[in-house]
């Protein structure tokens, strides 16, 4: 639990701008062992090549609204998929006489 408090903890974007050495600092004024240490660098750099190594915390609307609106990318959704129409996309036109309805 402590290791994945720490991982959590440098992986704020607050603290992610900081020094590795600053961070190493903190940690050992918050009674880390400097193996715990390693240990949540590991496996932060591992989060980073791989995505997170566990279910991220459910974000409240308002969270995820300021994330779109400055362009955050959101946890959990893709952004490999391109959802952008082409312009290879006619409109369908009728051809075709279509019958009219008995009411009409």
């Amino acid at each position: 639990e402590k290791i994945k408090k720490g991982v959590w903890f440098i992986g704020h974007p607050a603290v992610a701008q900081k020094s590795k050495e600053d961070i190493t600092q903190y940690l050992l004024e918050k009674d880390y062992t400097p193996d715990e240490i390693e240990s949540i660098f590991s496996l932060r750099e591992s989060e980073v090549a791989n995505g997170p190594t566990e279910p991220q915390k459910k974000l409240d609307f308002a969270t995820i609204l300021q994330m779109v609106s400055e362009g955050v990318p959101i946890p959990g959704i893709r952004t490999d998929i391109v959802d952008t129409p082409t312009d290879d996309l006619v409109p369908l036109t009728v051809t075709e006489n279509i019958p009219k309805k008995p009411w009409e």
